[in-house]
């Protein structure tokens, strides 16, 4: 019996390093594809902003010559870039709230993989409670937080990306933009 439970703990092991490791690989990736974007999204965003007040001014100067035949024509043609930047700008802001989100997906699998670096605490139901509160409270996107509490309720990945994704609808049909 003896040789069975050292087998088991030997098994064990070797079961939480190679979850280290899987983690670790993808904590990693996903650390260095944000890293990538990042600063290039900033400019992008800024870029759009500053076209886009620019063309309001334009705008502006425009209404000031209106007397002049090609008016109205570079008057359209300022409001339909204005509209297209402004289009961009809220992409971008889809964007950040993906960067947001898998921000937050690798804060949790970093806090994971110190808990499992000590598999005194993987056998206590207290750290993993712990680890689940602290990986929630950082969520500040609803959407997180019904999808965390979806599949804590025993619910598949789909149903919890349905029901996230539901109250997404729900929140872009108020026309409410959510702020983080």
């Amino acid at each position: 019996m003896k040789q069975d439970d050292s087998q088991q703990s030997v098994m064990n092991a070797v079961w939480i390093q190679e979850m280290i490791q899987f983690l670790s690989i993808s904590a990693a990736q996903m650390e260095k594809g944000m890293q990538t974007g990042e600063t290039e999204m900033a400019v992008l965003t800024e870029s759009f902003l500053t076209m886009t007040e620019d063309l309001q001014e334009l705008s502006g100067q425009l209404l000031l010559l209106q007397d002049s035949e090609p008016v109205p024509q570079a008057l359209r043609l300022c409001t339909s870039a204005k509209d297209n930047s402004q289009a961009a700008v809220t992409a971008l802001q889809h964007y950040d709230r993906l960067r947001q989100r898998l921000e937050h997906v690798l804060l949790g699998l970093q806090n994971m993989l110190q808990l499992l670096q000590r598999p005194e605490d993987c056998q206590r139901s207290g750290a993993w409670k712990k680890l689940r509160e602290e990986i929630r409270s950082r969520y500040t996107m609803e959407s997180e937080k019904i999808v965390f509490d979806a599949i804590l309720q025993g619910k598949s990945v789909a149903q919890a990306i349905e029901l996230a994704g539901s109250q997404e609808q729900a929140d872009s049909t108020s026309n409410d933009i959510e702020l983080f």
